[in-house]
């Protein structure tokens, strides 16, 4: 076993950071020595570079202190995605360098929209994190993987059009000065919709009304994905909301019982 000096050295965090780690029982010593000296194992070694992958995405403490309790949290799927998203980091990354050697040649390539390139890569870097893998094979299967789905989603992203549209759901679903604004208002939207689904699937209320609000929400995935057809992409995901337990969880905690198969039902009816 290695000592909190030896870690500390290792991970390059300092020793107070481990300290509080352990504070907050985010990161426990395997075990301590009788003069309280901390001391971690290979296990725990393996818990903290999990921990300093996720803190590469600025993720807070207490939302990967819950990421990794979870009895359902799979080191190697995280792994597989933590891989991808930092690749993306670096694709990002080069771009910027490269941005940077033409401003300093006097290239003035920056184009000053309204949501700049920097702001549309977080929003999809953002969305690509919170999807599960079956849903984001879904929608990549379209464009013949991830790097061509960002190209894709980039280049639609910074059209006028998408733009507009982006402009007006923050008008209409933003919060002032609150981080991630974008995609928070198309969540809010999302969330309305889901409210509506819900109850309307519940009261049993005519086909036609729940297909129109299906058809709302198939426009609202269309513009924050940046796809024409979302049919594959809502199709797997109602699938998920009643196979997969914590989305399923998630749904009936927040809309009511019986939600998400409300919610999944609609969905598959829609396109049916």
């Amino acid at each position: 076993m290695k000592t909190v000096k030896e870690v500390s050295e290792i991970s390059g965090i300092s020793v107070r950071t481990l300290h509080y780690y352990d504070k907050i029982n985010l990161l426990k010593p395997t075990a301590y020595s009788v003069s309280g000296y901390r001391y971690y194992d290979e296990e725990a070694l393996a818990k903290l570079q999990q921990i300093l992958f996720f803190k590469e995405f600025d993720l807070p403490l207490k939302e990967i202190k819950v990421i990794i309790e979870n009895p359902s949290f799979d080191k190697k799927a995280a792994l597989i995605k933590q891989k991808r998203l930092l690749q993306m980091k670096k694709h990002r990354l080069g771009n910027l360098i490269r941005l940077i050697d033409d401003v300093m040649k006097g290239e003035n390539t920056m184009s000053f929209k309204e949501f700049s390139q920097f702001e549309i890569e977080q929003l999809f870097q953002e969305l690509i994190t919170d999807m599960r893998e079956e849903q984001l094979q879904a929608l990549t299967d379209q464009f013949g993987g991830i790097e061509a789905y960002r190209q894709v989603y980039m280049n639609h992203a910074g059209e006028s059009k998408a733009q507009q549209n982006f402009k007006k759901m923050i008008e209409w679903y933003g919060k002032s000065g609150e981080n991630n604004q974008l995609l928070n208002s198309y969540l809010r939207r999302i969330d309305e919709l889901f409210k509506r689904i819900a109850e309307h699937e519940r009261l049993g209320s005519d086909e036609l009304s729940a297909k129109r609000m299906i058809g709302e929400y198939e426009f609202v995935c269309r513009q924050l994905y940046q796809a024409v057809d979302v049919k594959a992409l809502l199709c797997k995901q109602a699938e998920l909301f009643v196979k997969d337990k914590e989305m399923l969880s998630v749904l009936d905690q927040r809309y009511g019982k019986g939600s998400a198969l409300a919610i999944s039902h609609a969905i598959m009816n829609f396109y049916s």
